[in-house]
């Protein structure tokens, strides 16, 4: 019984860690926005490098079926990217 109690709160430990892990890249692509949209309007970019980085979040994010409780998860396509333009907007 001990060690299925163990068991189970080492899982649940794993599952929300991953899932931070998840939610942290997903900050880290809304602040990528941010500074991409501040340096859009100093001109150190142009429309076409928003183009491309939004092509770029749309080609990566995690393999269909993956589960945010996975330990390689990064967040979807359109999360990152949704992420990315709250971020920018």
């Amino acid at each position: 019984m001990g060690v299925e109690i163990i068991d189970r709160s080492r899982a649940d430990f794993e599952a929300e860690s991953n899932r931070l892990s998840v939610l942290t890249e997903l900050q880290a692509d809304c602040l990528a926005g941010t500074f991409m949209q501040d340096a859009t309007a100093r001109g150190v970019f142009e429309f076409r490098d928003i183009q491309v980085t939004d092509e770029m979040l749309s080609m990566g994010g995690d393999a269909r079926g993956t589960t945010w409780d996975d330990i390689t998860a990064h967040g979807t396509a359109d999360q990152r990217r949704d992420s990315y333009h709250t971020g920018f907007d």
